[in-house]
């Protein structure tokens, strides 16, 4: 804020983790870190002028248009959005 004060500061969330993925991270270490981030930014949080991008519930939401990832991440991967562990299809 100091180099552009008249900037706008955004917090974007971590997208999940797909269940198959066993290298370390798992969905409830991103779920914890994004609640975190909830109470610190947004509207509720103790930082009001920082905007949320929610691209968690963004991608969630995405792979539940398709019928078979509507259980992701909880309990089945998402290929067509993660097909890379948690890195992002092309």
């Amino acid at each position: 804020k100091r180099a552009a004060p008249a900037a706008t500061v955004v917090f974007q969330t971590t997208t999940p983790v797909p269940p198959s993925y066993t290298r370390g991270r798992d969905n409830k270490d991103v779920i914890a870190i994004n609640d975190v981030a909830k109470t610190l930014f947004g509207p509720t949080g103790k930082y009001t002028d920082v905007i949320i991008n929610d691209l968690y519930q963004h991608i969630v939401d995405v792979c539940h248009n398709d019928p078979e990832s509507t259980c992701y991440p909880d309990s089945c991967d998402c290929p067509h959005v993660q097909d890379d562990g948690v890195h992002f299809s092309p």
